[in-house]
Formats: C-alpha cells, structure tokens, sequence
C-alpha cells in the first residue's frame, strides 16, 4: 500500500509517518500542495494524509485537483488540520474527503485509518482478479 503524508510541518510528517510505518506500506511526503498533486499523480497512493493549509496550494486546491480525476482514480483522503471548524470539515468531505481529523490526532485513530484503508486496497485488488476470472 502507498501512502502520501502531505503537510509543511516537518514535526507532523514525522508525527504521522513513524507509526505508519509497517509491512507492505510505501510512505511518501510532500510538503505543499504543488508537490501534492505531483506526488498523487506519480505515487498513486491509496491513502492520503492531507494538511488544510499549506504554502503554494492549500489542501482544498488538491481536493478540487483530484475531482477531474474521479472516479478513475479515487484515493482515500484524510484532512489532517489544527483548525476543526464544522464549515471546513464538511466542505472537505463534500470535495472528496473520506475523513476530517483534528491536530493534535491520536496514533491508534490513524492507524487504524491506515489499517481500513490497506483492506480496502486488499479487497479491490482481490475484486480485480476475480473480475479477470470471469
């Protein structure tokens, strides 16, 4: 599974990268959202750890970025944000976000987020085969 951990804040990388860390997971960073997209669309991850503002081009911008691309290509997004206003995490959702989370965030919550999202790649990927099958 790859994973993409996109935030200006090296401390939050870092944050979010150690306990993701574990079998058959890529982790890639960005850190603006130029960089974002351009990791998005190289990786392809199957999960992103998406920062609300960032420098050059802040976390909505990537969420309206990937629209065009769905549902081709459809990542599972998680808003990684300080601000936990209603407004923005419900914009954030309706933009393609799977999930909001508040900083600071619990470890277990995500790796769980990381867990859900590595079965669901498990999942689609067995669908697939079966799919050929037929």
């Amino acid at each position: 599974m790859k994973i993409l951990i996109a935030d200006d804040d090296a401390s939050a990388r870092y944050g979010l990268n150690k306990p993701l860390v574990g079998t058959n997971r890529s982790i890639h960073e960005a850190t603006d959202g130029k960089q974002t997209l351009e990791a998005i669309y190289e990786v392809l991850p199957d999960l992103v750890f998406l920062d609300l503002h960032m420098p050059i081009t802040d976390g909505k911008a990537v969420l309206l970025g990937l629209q065009e691309r769905r549902p081709h290509y459809a990542p599972e997004i998680i808003v990684v944000t300080a601000n936990d206003t209603v407004s923005d995490a419900v914009e954030c959702i309706r933009l393609g976000a799977t999930d909001f989370v508040t900083k600071p965030f619990e470890i277990e919550r995500m790796r769980s987020i990381a867990l859900r999202a590595q079965n669901r790649v498990a999942l689609q990927e067995r669908l697939n085969e079966i799919q050929i099958q037929l």
